[in-house]
């Protein structure tokens, strides 16, 4: 169920807004800790370099921050990652999207919000992109 709806939301916001780094903000405050993060991926088959990238979140409302950034991956190519914070689950979700050789969405990467909030240090978690295989993935707290 909590997949469908952050899916359905992502999938509306997307549609929505297709050119812009961050999602619009509904005015308030962010719900969670981070405004911005960082994301970095690594170890995936073909991939010569890990590669990062920041994103400040934004305020979908009540109950939910979302971010996206484009990240290049040496050695595979350019697409997009998001991060998603969800207040009744207190998790941070993460997916990439629109890379060479990918043929699907990935299931979204479940962060926990106490650790990504507590730790200055990179929580990371495996990774699998369709088409293109496993490596890993990490998000750290910025600000």
């Amino acid at each position: 169920m909590i997949m469908g709806i952050v899916l359905i939301t992502a999938t509306f916001l997307v549609t929505s807004n297709t050119n812009g780094t961050t999602f619009a903000q509904t005015g308030g405050k962010n719900i969670g800790c981070a405004n911005t993060v960082k994301v970095t991926i690594s170890h995936l088959p073909k991939q010569t370099a890990d590669a990062s990238t920041q994103m400040t979140l934004s305020n979908l409302g009540p109950n939910a921050d979302q971010g996206k950034g484009s990240i290049s991956l040496p050695g595979i190519g350019s697409g997009q990652v998001f991060v998603i914070y969800a207040l009744h689950a207190n998790e941070y979700y993460s997916h990439v999207q629109n890379l060479p050789g990918q043929t699907a969405v990935n299931d979204d990467v479940v962060f926990s919000g106490n650790d990504i909030c507590n730790s200055k240090d990179p929580q990371s978690a495996g990774l699998y992109l369709p088409g293109i295989g496993y490596g890993a993935i990490s998000i750290t707290k910025v600000k």
